[in-house]
């Protein structure tokens, strides 16, 4: 299975990085952001993004991510 991610922000020009382990998820720069299949390895993984333009930037993180077997 995958799941999804997504925030919702207001601003001009905004710009989405998308984060997991505090490590930037290639190409992963959307407002909403799918994760590939998970297996139980990505039990625990915390996600987070962050939020810019040319006036600055939020970091949210701090979503742990939970998988059990089906």
């Amino acid at each position: 299975q995958t799941t999804s991610f997504s925030i919702s922000a207001s601003g001009s020009s905004l710009r989405y990085q998308w984060t997991r382990n505090h490590v930037a998820i290639p190409g992963a720069t959307e407002a909403i952001y799918i994760t590939p299949v998970l297996t139980l390895a990505d039990d625990g993984a915390v996600y987070g993004v962050i939020v810019y333009n040319g006036a600055g930037l939020v970091i949210v993180e701090g979503t742990a991510l939970t998988v059990a077997p089906a």
